[in-house]
């Protein structure tokens, strides 16, 4: 995933939930690894 796409998903979870549960289940998320193969991706 790129660092691009998951900042924009957080800055619209942000705007959507509220604060404290987007400090508490969001934030300390880290944004996923991919990899491209022979099926078309992988997170690793």
């Amino acid at each position: 995933m790129s660092a691009d796409l998951w900042q924009r998903g957080c800055e619209r979870l942000a705007a959507e939930l509220p604060e404290q549960q987007f400090n508490t289940w969001i934030r300390p998320l880290p944004a996923a690894d991919v990899s491209s193969d022979a099926e078309g991706g992988a997170v690793v």
